[in-house]
Order: structure tokens, then C-alpha cells, then sequence
């Protein structure tokens, strides 16, 4: 990263977020009543992720288990199901890394000063993931998508290659 121009405070950053995005994941919720709560047995890993993304436990835990629904001006809190709740902990540590990869993906095209490059438009760096169907219980229309396009993508390149 150094290599690129990134200070050493903005990689400790994006390292310290991806951290907190896996310790997400390990954060289990579970029913209470009608409503979720964090597990007990995910309170090191509630500490964790808050503190590296620079936030408290406590209100980690509440964003994980409600949601807050601005109506005729005024803020509710509803309380989420473990299912709802679930959602809610990927969707969060999936924004988050998505951001973390914009950045580091700008970051690159900072450094290698693609407008600089004579007679050439458009984005400079790419990512393929080529690798193919993964096997998994239940795959998301989501994940049916981008495999769709890998595969795509793959006989765009292979056609090229053998050419």
C-alpha cells in the first residue's frame, strides 16, 4: 500500500475495517420474546467490531437488532426478528466492505494515473473472479447473478485468448 501512496494510518484503517467486518460475522443474534438480541457468547466480538469501526458496543448492538423508520417526521425503533436481524448484521459488514473496496479500487487509479495514459478511456483496474458455480445450500438470486456474469465474463476472455 505504501507503494501506491497510501499513508500508513489509511491502511491501518482499511485492515482495522475488514477486521471489523469479519468479527460481523461471528456476532450471533438470537429471539428474545418478540423481538432479537446479541448473544451472549458474541459480546467479544461485538467489543471487537465497535471498536475498530470506531463505535460502542451498545449502540452496535441496537443497530443490529432494530431499525429506525422516520414517519410524519418523527423517528420509531421497531424491533427486528432473528431472521430480520440476520439480514440487517450482512447487509451492514456487505456495505461496509463495499465501501472499504471503492476506496482501495480509487486509491489505485489515483496512483496509477490512468488519465495520463494517451488515447485510453475508462476504468483501469478490474476484477474477475472467474473461479465458477459454488456449490451451496441454498444459492440467492443474487449469487445466481454474478456467477451468470462470471461465467460470461470467463468466455469473453477465454474467446479472446484462443484467438
Amino acid at each position: 500500500m505504501r507503494v501506491l501512496g497510501i499513508s500508513d494510518a489509511e491502511s491501518r484503517t482499511a485492515w482495522d475495517t475488514v477486521a471489523a467486518i469479519l468479527h460481523l460475522g461471528n456476532i450471533s443474534l438470537t429471539p428474545d420474546g418478540e423481538s432479537t438480541k446479541v448473544s451472549s457468547i458474541s459480546k467479544g466480538s461485538v467489543d471487537s467490531a465497535a471498536k475498530l469501526l470506531g463505535v460502542s458496543a451498545t449502540e452496535l448492538s441496537k443497530v443490529l437488532c432494530e431499525r429506525a423508520i422516520a414517519a410524519g417526521g418523527q423517528v420509531v425503533k421497531k424491533t427486528l426478528t432473528s431472521e430480520q436481524a440476520l439480514f440487517a448484521r450482512d447487509a451492514l459488514a456487505k456495505a461496509v466492505y463495499g465501501r472499504v473496496f471503492n476506496w482501495l479500487v480509487t486509491r489505485i487509479n489515483q496512483a496509477i494515473k490512468p488519465a495520463e495514459v494517451k488515447g485510453y478511456k475508462g476504468t483501469v483496474i478490474g476484477v474477475l473472479d472467474i473461479y465458477g458455480f459454488e456449490i451451496l445450500d441454498t444459492n440467492s438470486f443474487e449469487q445466481f447473478c454474478i456467477n451468470y456474469c462470471n461465467e460470461k465474463l470467463q468466455q469473453l476472455f477465454i474467446g479472446k485468448l484462443t484467438y
